[in-house]
């Protein structure tokens, strides 16, 4: 049988939210020159108007070589006066060394002496890492080993960066967000680096949404209610579990028996729903009982406190079932979820790799097939999935729409329904994931003016 484990993070209060350490990192390189770099400057002022005086800003912006325009600072009326200057002096350069931008606004994270409770790194590009360490595989392997990535087995980083990196262990510092915008950038890059940094990837198409995606982000961030949240799942008596099924990073700590799942941060409102797959032991009849122990443990980021949570799955295993019994609806709706995120990825890793654009497109139509006969066929959430898989399907056309949007919309779009996150307004798969901080964030920089805010200094 399938059983879930679902947890929802409390409706936070925004004058009770924790404080925030925020590195933006920046791509200038020369493709950045004009509508984009404008916009990407003026976005970044609305973000610093945004900040508490206890949060703190820094600022990173790389072409060839990288540029600490600004340490991180307290945002008070002189921090923030500071960080207006070093947006304004922000300039297109030359090429695209992603990995060192990167790897030096972790560095500026790892180097904190005092920190605050909530701390993000948030990397912006518009074109493809061509200068330093350039693959998906070797930027994560630096991310997490930059000793070795100094030793030129993927490329050249800097001494004070390895002298940096190296200090604290392997542990990332805080989460990383990618934010990759028009078609040239490499998405399987940007969302593999959000993953490592149990961040997300955003694909920004057009220049005038570049703050939609940013604010969407910040009002995430700025909402963390729960860090470092693990789920235990134990079999109880003769169970056993077959899998767990859920993106996030499962470990098998005793052999059908005991699973750990690494589930990150959760923001306010927002839903985790993880499916276990169990094996009940022979039995003629049996009154209620629980099968498998779910435990929670997180630290509360709103009272500064660890916290445990325990619930028991329970199974009645009566000698005669019911002729009309039906699978759980929630159940059905996120077995759905996670066959439309796994049929994007790949479907989009299948038009990437082999150009077989006619059997991707079947990958998605037998998912959005699947979803149509399924028990919760009717749930306005599945039927979003559907339209939202047929979309995809439309962009494997050829290679000029599928390279131009499609390969990047179906890497966010499975990054959003395996982790529940929302990273883009436009799908209507992805409404569910939304949260009222997000969405507040969102309308208050859609709305800003640009002669108060975004003036320069």
């Amino acid at each position: 049988i399938v059983m879930m484990a679902s947890l929802r993070g409390p409706r936070y209060k925004p004058e009770a939210r924790a404080s925030i350490d925020l590195v933006l990192v920046v791509d200038r390189s020369g493709s950045m020159r004009g509508a984009k770099l404008d916009m990407v400057k003026r976005t970044l002022k609305l973000i610093i108007e945004e900040m508490a005086p206890e949060d703190r800003l820094g600022l990173v912006q790389y072409d060839t070589a990288v540029d600490v325009l600004l340490e991180l600072t307290a945002m008070n009326t002189q921090g923030k006066d500071m960080a207006h200057r070093a947006v304004t002096r922000m300039e297109a350069g030359g090429c695209t060394d992603l990995c060192s931008g990167l790897l030096q606004g972790l560095s500026m994270m790892k180097e904190r002496k005092t920190r605050n409770e909530v701390a993000g790194v948030l990397l912006f590009t518009d074109g493809l890492a061509n200068s330093g360490i350039t693959g998906a595989s070797a930027i994560v392997q630096a991310m997490k080993n930059p000793t070795a990535a100094s030793k030129g087995l993927f490329g050249r980083i800097s001494d004070k960066l390895v002298s940096s990196l190296s200090s604290s262990g392997e542990e990332l510092p805080c989460t990383v967000n990618t934010f990759g915008f028009g078609a040239d950038h490499d998405a399987a890059l940007l969302r593999a680096v959000a993953e490592a940094g149990g961040g997300m990837f955003y694909f920004i198409e057009e220049v005038d949404i570049i703050r939609q995606h940013f604010a969407d982000c910040l009002g995430g961030l700025l909402s963390l209610v729960g860090q470092n949240v693990v789920l235990k799942v134990e079999a109880l008596n003769d169970t056993k579990i077959n899998r767990v099924i859920t993106k996030y990073k499962t470990e098998e700590h005793t052999i059908e028996k005991v699973f750990y799942v690494t589930l990150g941060d959760i923001q306010s409102e927002e839903e985790r729903d993880i499916l276990v797959d169990v094996r009940l032991p022979s039995v003629a009849s049996q009154d209620a009982a629980p099968v498998v122990r779910f435990t929670l443990e997180y630290f509360n980021v709103i009272t500064n406190t660890p916290a445990t949570h325990t619930a028991d799955g329970i199974v009645a295993r009566p000698e005669n079932v019911p002729n009309d019994l039906k699978p759980h609806h929630e159940i059905d709706v996120n077995r759905n979820r996670n066959l439309a995120g796994e049929a994007m990825e790949r479907a989009a890793d299948i038009g990437k790799a082999a150009e077989d654009y006619e059997r991707a497109r079947k990958v998605l139509q037998d998912a959005a097939d699947t979803i149509k006969a399924s028990i919760s066929s009717r749930d306005s959430y599945c039927k979003s999935l559907v339209t939202d898989l047929l979309r995809c399907k439309d962009s494997l056309v050829n290679r000029q729409e599928f390279h131009g949007h499609g390969y990047q919309e179906m890497h966010s779009n499975a990054m959003a329904h395996g982790y529940q996150r929302h990273t883009h307004g436009m799908w209507g798969g992805q409404e569910r994931y939304q949260t009222n901080a997000r969405q507040g964030m969102v309308a208050k920089f859609m709305q800003s003016e640009d002669g108060h805010i975004l003036v320069d200094t």
